[in-house]
């Protein structure tokens, strides 16, 4: 696998990368840090000493890590507000903070990379790994959509009724991880799902 450089979506999300029994070889990654002396450094007074520490330290030279491709992310996301939205009919548990998966989801939804994978034989792949992890460690939570497909995902594709209880929750959430008021309405992001329901 070569390193490579990767530019992610526009994303400004509160979930951090996924735990090491999700990753995926064939979903991953490798990525390569920029210099960490690279940049301001050379504009601080102090900028001689800062890099001659940085020369001689080895825990801040770069280094290769592996990371979860965000295609991956995309279908982990689906499966996550699927059970959350599941949860919220079956139990009356509210969604809250887990309306955070609606604009993650739209702007990967948006990439060509993540369109790519839903047509190809990686989304089954994807879908059918997940679904055997959670039913191995988390089966008594899990709740995936019937036939693993999402095209009639309540969460994806909701009725007014329920759509009228998702949408206060998804603004109140986007209202604090957007401080500049700049995030898609309710209606761009089931827009953008409806592009895609017959890959799903």
């Amino acid at each position: 696998m070569t390193s490579t450089r990767v530019a992610l979506p526009p994303l400004r999300s509160a979930y951090g990368s996924a735990p090491e029994r999700q990753r995926d070889p064939r979903s991953a990654m490798k990525r390569k840090p920029q210099n960490p002396t690279a940049g301001g450094a050379t504009s601080n007074v102090h900028a001689g000493a800062t890099a001659n520490v940085h020369a001689q330290a080895d825990d801040v030279r770069g280094f290769e890590m592996t990371l979860l491709h965000y295609r991956r992310t995309f279908v982990e996301k689906m499966f996550a507000i699927h059970g959350k939205v599941q949860r919220l009919l079956d139990e009356e548990h509210p969604l809250g903070r887990d309306a955070r998966h609606y604009p993650d989801l739209f702007a990967l939804a948006g990439t060509e990379a993540v369109r790519n994978m839903l047509a190809s034989e990686e989304y089954e792949e994807i879908r059918l790994d997940y679904d055997r992890t959670s039913r191995k460690f988390f089966e008594s939570i899990y709740r995936p959509p019937e036939r693993l497909s999402f095209r009639d995902s309540p969460a994806l594709f909701p009725d007014q009724v329920l759509r009228a209880r998702l949408e206060p929750d998804y603004d109140d959430q986007c209202r604090l991880l957007f401080s500049d008021g700049n995030y898609p309405t309710f209606t761009e992001v089931l827009v953008r799902f409806a592009e895609l329901r017959e890959l799903l």
